[in-house]
């Protein structure tokens, strides 16, 4: 059995400027990750950031929601 229980799973990508960074999601939070300094023993380090999801995301959601379940409510009636 193993002793770590996953949190979450973040993506590697690299954005417009060129940049390495991590991305993902935490419930219904934003999860950013960039690249911090390297540690003293030169072992790569990243900062984590958490945002609020943005209005278009929660719509967006919403939508695909009411999609799947017919009008939104319980037993997806139309």
């Amino acid at each position: 059995m193993s002793a770590h229980v996953p949190l979450t799973r973040l993506i590697e990508r690299t954005n417009d400027e060129g940049q390495r960074v991590l991305s993902g999601w935490l419930g219904k939070a934003k999860v950013i990750g960039h690249r911090g300094k390297d540690s003293a023993d030169g072992s790569a380090t990243w900062v984590l950031y958490l945002a609020a999801p943005d209005d278009r995301a929660n719509e967006a959601k919403r939508r695909a929601f009411v999609r799947r379940c017919g009008n939104g409510t319980p037993g997806g009636g139309s």
